[in-house]
């Protein structure tokens, strides 16, 4: 089984903030000078990449507007997040409340060896970028294999038997006509997106394991 870890990822300004360990794109055999160089050398590229990031979003507008709003982007490119594996965290904390019900496990379903290669990248590349880790727990839930219009997969965890024992905090949804009614009038609108938003919330210690999911390698 492996069971989910939210945790704050640390800001990287050549050394590791919490470990003080140098980072991979250091040698550390290397003179220090070579260092800076590799440090502006990735700097760089991660620019470039913004540029052409921004650029790629403008492309809708005329040239006039983009070159209203480029520079705005341009200036705020720290909100940008280009790399996968970086996700921001949130400060609060989530908690599954389940009482003093006893822990659910289930099977884990059936699929076919192709399906289970497509998992265990999944998994690979979670573990890679510290967003699970293996455990031992006595819930266990299974995980479901989406498919998503460009024809890849989302990796999913089917957590319907905890949800039924959890206790739901009441709170009120938006009215969407309310919703609506705010946004008449208006002729430019913004949307944010927020990545892999699913994962900012970190989960509070105590009720990791009620996450575990279970899947036919004997995780």
């Amino acid at each position: 089984m492996v069971e989910h870890k939210m945790k704050q990822l640390p800001t990287f300004s050549g050394k590791d903030n919490e470990k003080d360990q140098q980072l991979p794109y250091f040698h550390q055999a290397s003179p220090h000078s070579q260092q800076l160089r590799e440090v502006k050398s990735n700097q760089s590229s991660t620019s470039t990449e913004i540029h052409n990031t921004i650029k790629a979003l403008l492309n809708h507008l005329p040239q006039a507007e983009q070159d209203e709003v480029y520079p705005m982007l341009l200036k705020h490119q720290s909100l940008f997040d280009l790399r996968k594996q970086r996700i921001a965290n949130t400060q609060i904390q989530h908690a599954i409340r389940t009482g003093d019900h006893s822990p659910i496990s289930s099977r884990p379903f059936p699929r076919t060896l192709h399906q289970q290669q497509t998992l265990s990248e999944h998994i690979q590349q979670m573990e890679k970028d510290h967003l699970i880790r293996r455990s031992t727990s006595p819930w266990a839930s299974p995980v479901v294999l989406v498919k998503k219009p460009d024809g890849s997969t989302r990796f999913c965890v089917d957590y319907r038997k905890i949800n039924h024992i959890t206790q739901k905090d009441a709170y009120p949804l938006p009215h969407i006509g309310e919703t609506i009614n705010r946004l008449g009038g208006h002729k430019y609108f913004s949307k944010l997106d927020l990545k892999s938003g699913h994962f900012q919330i970190p989960i509070r210690e105590e009720d990791k394991e009620k996450t575990a999911f279970i899947i036919q390698d004997g995780y």
